[in-house]
């Protein structure tokens, strides 16, 4: 009982010092505002700082910012907006400590205000700032902070208000400790990843009656990762060598895939009613060639914007000269018609885009087109999943703006379903912020996904070695967060790249290397590939990344293998090696059917082992389905050696596709430049 009394008292004390305010006077009911401070930058602007009685949030005061006058011919947000500043320093934070800033704050009229944590002292650097949308109504507002300083005093709370003329009222302002985070976090992501990234696999490998494989040697290879690694696209139309590269590589490299700018409303249906699926269509069906599954990005994107000359990205220009009863019912069309149209093809999608920062239709048609975009979305296609996207959330400062909204989209009902992190990254990475920024976002209880990494590598001043460093410390990051369930490179070539030099392979086509450590963790660092020896049961067991894996057991069933998948979800414990299945890798070989070189230039050469003289054909396909060359040949019973001319091909990825012995074999055939 003691023991107990220790402990609870322990907790107390604890649960007191943890929720002790470090700022003072953050209720303003001693009818002071200090030690709050006002600054503010020179004489185009002006500002007073008092204490008001007339409408406190709590108690009887509140601290009211009442700027008078914000320079008119300074259209630069960003540089206004810290112009004015209401400071409070005196407080110390230590390295790695976990702190809660939070308030109630309303304005006159709808104002934009920054908050967060600043040194104070010269550079007066935003070590975590905020950006929010003050109404006429009281609301809190909050945001975590992860110190990166040693104990210490260079440090304050600010609030910036500089952007615009107007009154802006603050009451009940806390600042707690929250406790330290885990400051060897990073330096245990492996061990992390070996936890929530892999599971105990066990298999039973059949034989083509069901019989078990006794004391057989198994090779089991992670084929594809559950987890989606994958990049933005922008495929053209001519196969061309670039286009066979940009194509072959990405299908290396990735298992996931979105498209660039050829989903986006604007692309889709440029003029009112004129729909085109063609470029689309193009992704999927290569796509589908290679097991690559695209996110649809995105359905609406909420802003308006047109760039010379008169080109629409955000949303179609015809959509902005109807009456808003009309817009309504054609975005209601796009995402219904859309939707419908690719169900069973695109299981994902971007329903608003940037809704946080881009309020145009929103502004025009009220929220309730934001609620009911998913509500539609959802009516089209009950099975796809259903995403937010958005930036500046974990690499700038407008998380906590995000997870508001995403809290009111559903408290209005609206089926969000997942949280697309855009990850533009403008500086270095800290893994602590972006850490914890997934923790406040994951705290929602939705999966959440990296829509759109890339690092702006040429205003940074990144040399390739650090790019490298740089992104695969994000991988790490990211892999090792719980709640986070995929992760997307904004592209991977300069040449198509919407950042100068921040993809991973060079405009002339070589591999930064960056290229190789992407490669390196997902393909060999993150992966599994095992021989172990079947029971008297048929069975083995072991631990594996989740994922497809290929199976093979050549010294029991020469030739012949088959696929498994292990998810969190769906775990295939049984499988039989009687046929060989679709997919065969290209740089893999079985005894039964070999192609080789493979990439081919001019002719490839097909080994097969045929159980009797027969006569049957090859037939090459192009990765959207098309034949392209079709062969009769007469097999012997016994080995065999085909020549198969690609010399009038052009370069890509070809599937082989040939009948013998009444089982189908395909495999995927290369023909380089």
């Amino acid at each position: 009982m003691k023991h107990l009394y220790l402990f609870l008292l322990t907790l107390f004390i604890n649960t007191v010092v943890n929720a002790q305010n470090l700022l003072s006077n953050g209720t303003f009911e001693t009818g002071s505002y200090s030690p709050f401070t006002l600054w503010t930058s020179n004489s185009d602007y002006q500002s007073v700082l008092s204490v008001t009685t007339t409408d406190a949030h709590a108690g009887s005061n509140a601290m009211l910012i009442d700027v008078q006058k914000s320079d008119p011919t300074n259209t630069n947000y960003y540089d206004k907006i810290w112009r004015v500043q209401v400071t409070q320093s005196g407080f110390s934070a230590s390295e790695g400590e976990k702190l809660l800033f939070s308030f109630w704050a309303k304005a006159d009229a709808p104002h934009k205000m920054q908050f967060g944590i600043t040194k104070n002292s010269t550079t007066y650097a935003d070590f975590s700032v905020e950006e929010i949308d003050l109404t006429t109504e009281w609301k809190q507002y909050e945001m975590e902070f992860i110190s990166p300083v040693t104990t210490t005093t260079d440090i304050r709370a600010i609030f910036k208000c500089g952007a615009s003329v107007g009154q802006y009222y603050i009451d009940d302002v806390a600042m707690t400790r929250q406790g330290l985070s885990d400051l060897n976090w990073y330096a245990n992501a492996e061990k992390r990843i070996a936890q929530i990234r892999k599971g105990e696999f066990t298999l039973t490998v059949q034989d083509e009656n069901g019989n078990p494989l006794k004391n057989c040697d198994v090779t089991v290879s992670l084929k594809q990762h559950d987890f989606k690694w994958g990049t933005a696209l922008s495929l053209q139309s001519t196969i061309s060598a670039d286009e066979t590269w940009y194509r072959n590589t990405a299908a290396q490299y990735f298992n996931d895939a979105v498209f660039e700018n050829d989903f986006k409303w604007p692309s889709m249906e440029y003029a009112n009613g004129q729909v085109s699926y063609t470029a689309v269509d193009k992704y999927l069906d290569w796509g589908d060639d290679l097991n690559i599954g695209f996110r649809g990005h995105n359905l609406v994107w909420v802003g308006k914007q047109a760039a010379p000359p008169n080109t629409w990205w955000m949303t179609p220009s015809w959509l902005w000269t109807v009456s808003s009863d009309s817009a309504y019912k054609l975005i209601e069309r796009r995402i219904k018609r859309d939707v419908t149209h690719y169900k069973g093809r695109i299981f994902e999608y971007d329903v608003i885009n940037e809704a946080v920062h881009e309020t145009a239709l929103a502004n025009w048609l009220g929220d309730s087109v934001n609620v009911l975009a998913f509500k539609w979305a959802k009516e089209a296609d009950p099975d796809a999943a259903l995403y937010i996207n958005d930036y500046s959330n974990i690499d700038g400062n407008t998380t906590s703006k995000y997870k508001s909204y995403i809290n009111y989209l559903l408290s209005k009902d609206a089926p969000v379903e997942g949280i697309g992190l855009q990850a533009h990254f403008g500086s270095y990475i800290d893994w602590m912020g972006v850490k914890s920024r997934l923790d406040y976002l994951g705290d929602l209880g939705l999966p959440l996904k990296i829509t759109e990494f890339d690092m702006n590598v040429q205003s940074i001043g990144m040399t390739e070695e650090q790019q490298a460093s740089e992104y695969a410390k994000m991988m790490r990051i990211a892999f090792s967060h719980p709640d986070v369930e995929g992760f997307l490179f904004w592209g991977f070539w300069d040449s198509r790249h919407w950042l100068k030099n921040a993809g991973i392979f060079r405009a002339d086509k070589t591999a930064k290397p960056a290229a190789d450590s992407v490669y390196k963790l997902i393909h060999q660092t993150w992966s599994t590939t095992l021989t172990l020896k079947t029971d008297q049961n048929g069975q083995l067991s072991f631990n594996g990344f989740y994922g497809t894996y290929d199976v093979r057991a050549t010294s029991c069933v020469p030739g012949k293998y088959a696929e498994t998948s292990f998810t969190k979800s769906s775990l295939s414990n049984t499988v039989e090696l009687s046929s060989v299945i679709t997919g065969i890798v290209s740089n893999q070989e079985t005894t039964q059917i070999t192609i080789f070189p493979n990439p081919a230039t001019n002719k490839a050469t097909l080994e097969l082992v045929s159980a009797e003289n027969l006569q049957t054909e090859y037939v090459l396909l192009s990765t959207t389905g098309q034949v392209v060359k079709t062969e009769k040949v007469v097999l012997n019973a016994g080995s065999n050696t085909l020549d198969i001319d690609v010399f009038d091909l052009k370069p890509g990825v070809y599937m082989l596709q040939l009948k013998l012995n009444d089982k189908l074999y395909v495999s995927k055939l290369i023909k380089s430049e």
